[in-house]
Parts: C-alpha cells; structure tokens; sequence
C-alpha cells in the first residue's frame, strides 16, 4: 500500500506528493497556517489517480484542513485559492476547510471530523487536531448530509456544459452508489473512516440477508463495484441507470428518516449539527421556524418534532404528493432531485451549492 492511495507504487506517491505539496506551498501564501492537513481519501491512503499527461493525478478532489488563529477573514482568499488550484492541477475540486486553534482542540462529532482524526496526514505544521469519538459513532444527520452532496454531485452531471468530461460524470455515480452502501453500513453497524472496511461490512450483510432496506442482487454487485471502483480495483462506472439510481437513493433515504421516527434512536441525533448546518446554509431560515412550530410545545414533543422536521426532508423529497405546493417546496429547501422529470438548472446549481 502506498503513501497516498492503495497501490504500492513509488511513482504514484512522488507525484501525488508534488500535487499536494504545490497545495501547501499556495495556502501557507494565502494565510499563515499553524497546520495543514490533507484528509479525505489521500489522507487515508484511498485515494484514486489517473495517469494524464506524463504522470499521476489525483481523481476527483484533494481535501485539506488548515488551522489557523483565525479563519473568518481568510475564507474568501482560500476560496478562490481553491479555484486556482482545480485549474492548475486539472481537478474537479480542490477543498479547504479552515478551523480555528479552539475548535481543532474540541472538534464536534461529524463525518468530516471523523474522518479526520481517524485518517489524516500532516502536511506541514504542528499536530493541533484533538478529538477522540467512540468507534462506529455518528449522528444520523451526518448519513443524510452525504446522501444529499452524493445527490448533489449526479444532479450536476445533467447541467448542460458542467463537468462534462465522462470521467466526472461516471465517478459521481461511483459516489453515489457507496453512499447508499455506507448508508446501509451505517443503519446495521455504525460508521467507519476506511472505504475498504465499508465495502467488507456491506458484503457481509449482503450476503447475509441483513440489509436494512431493499436492495436487489444487481444493486448490491453494483454498490460493491463500486467501493472497488473508488480504491482503484475495477473499472470506474456502475451497471445502473437513472431510474435505478434514483431507486435505490429514495430507499436510503427513506430508511434513514424512519430510523429516526421513533423518538427512540440508537446513535445520537446531532440536531444542534443539523440546525447549525441549515443556519449557515441559509441565512437562518430554518432555527425561526423551529422555534415558532416548538415554542408552544412540551420538551419531550419539541425535540420530536425537531427530529422529522431535519429528518423527514429526504422523505417528502422521495414520496411526492398532492399536498406538496409550491410554499411548502420552499419550506424545505430542496428542489426536486428525483421525479420522472429532471430539475431546471438553476434548481440543480441551488442543490449543488448548499448541499455539496
């Protein structure tokens, strides 16, 4: 196994390396960073390359973490550092999260937090990250969270002139499909940082009849293509189409909102997570409302309706029916990824912004 991805291979690591190194070099000019760190599917060693134009390019996206005293000023210089990058490195995205010192000392427990105290690399700086979360543990908001940026990610396939080299469109598929198969992972075992162990836990409860929702014998090889396609396995692609995308998405997504319909969960909710995600997102559309529906209503019956009002969004997105108006779309935020009809572009550019 290398350094940056699954294949031991020295000339893949020395390449990738110059890439990620060009990175550091650029965010350490924009803003002086206590520490740098590449997360994501690099940082794990999981990360999948290409050989372009006389050597090894990373596929898809390199993420990073700086900490910094202070990130609020420099979020618009690491933005279009970020633009500056994708075209430089010939990559779809290049991500940098900015944490402040205090939060690297107390990190909230989210899938990108996970991830990065299971599974980082030090690129340069002083190791400042500190946070220790029960193995397997993660709010269920945080499984949403990425079925709708996987979501996200297929619906701006179909926006005329964006991303459309095949390459893109057929690893967002990839995506998608093992975001269904963490989905299920997560709802039967809990979570895990490494795509591998993923894929093992999928195909045991696979072949074990134990899958939390209904996935055919296709579905499941597919998903499992999958997980092999993004460690650089098998062939990048999946054997399904639009429809059967969709089908399998709405039935994670609706089985995760019933997972949390009982008042009676068994991870914790994360809705303080959930609401602070859907205040930055949109302006704080969302916290009044809550307030408003809950403020008349018992402790026990306010944080239920808290739960399905971040929870039920999947569902109402999945189960169209007549009551669903133009207001109540809305209400809820989300245009509408899966009917037989896809979105306008604008709809999909909106889903893309806030949820990916």
């Amino acid at each position: 196994m290398g350094v940056y991805t699954t294949a031991d291979d020295p000339q893949v690591d020395r390449d990738i390396d110059s890439q990620v190194r060009l990175v550091a070099d650029r965010i350490n000019r924009v803003l002086g960073c206590r520490s740098l760190y590449l997360t994501g599917a690099f940082g794990r060693g999981e990360g999948l390359v290409a050989f372009e134009s006389g050597m090894w390019r990373a596929v898809n996206d390199l993420d990073f973490v700086v900490v910094a005293d202070e990130c609020a000023s420099a979020t618009r210089r690491l933005d279009a550092a970020s633009r500056e990058l994708e075209r430089e490195l010939k990559i779809d995205f290049v991500d940098i999260a900015c944490y402040s010192t205090s939060t690297a000392q107390a990190l909230p427990l989210t899938m990108l937090n996970y991830d990065l105290v299971h599974g980082n690399q030090l690129v340069s700086g002083e190791h400042l990250i500190r946070g220790r979360f029960t193995e397997g543990l993660l709010p269920p908001f945080e499984v949403v969270r990425l079925l709708c940026n996987r979501c996200a990610g297929l619906l701006s396939i179909q926006v005329k002139n964006s991303h459309d080299n095949s390459r893109y469109r057929r690893y967002q598929r990839v995506k998608a499909c093992i975001a269904v198969g963490d989905a299920a992972v997560w709802l039967r075992s809990g979570y895990h940082h490494s795509y591998s162990h993923r894929r093992m836990l999928f195909r045991q409860i696979s072949d074990s009849g134990n899958l939390p929702f209904r996935l055919s014998g296709a579905h499941s090889q597919a998903i499992e293509h999958a997980y092999s396609a993004k460690l650089g396995e098998a062939e990048l692609g999946v054997p399904l189409n639009d429809e059967q995308m969709r089908e399998i998405l709405e039935r994670a997504f609706v089985a995760l909102a019933e997972e949390v319909s009982d008042c009676k969960p068994r991870q914790p909710l994360g809705v303080d997570s959930a609401e602070r995600h859907f205040r930055n997102a949109f302006g704080g559309g969302l916290a009044p409302i809550l307030a408003a529906a809950a403020s008349s209503l018992p402790h026990k019956l306010r944080h239920h309706l808290r739960q399905r009002v971040l929870f039920s969004q999947p569902r109402f997105v999945c189960r169209p029916t007549r009551t669903r108006t133009n207001a109540m779309r809305r209400f809820w935020f989300f245009p509408e990824p899966w009917l037989w009809r896809w979105p306008s572009s604008t709809a999909i550019r909106l889903w893309f912004k806030y949820c990916h």
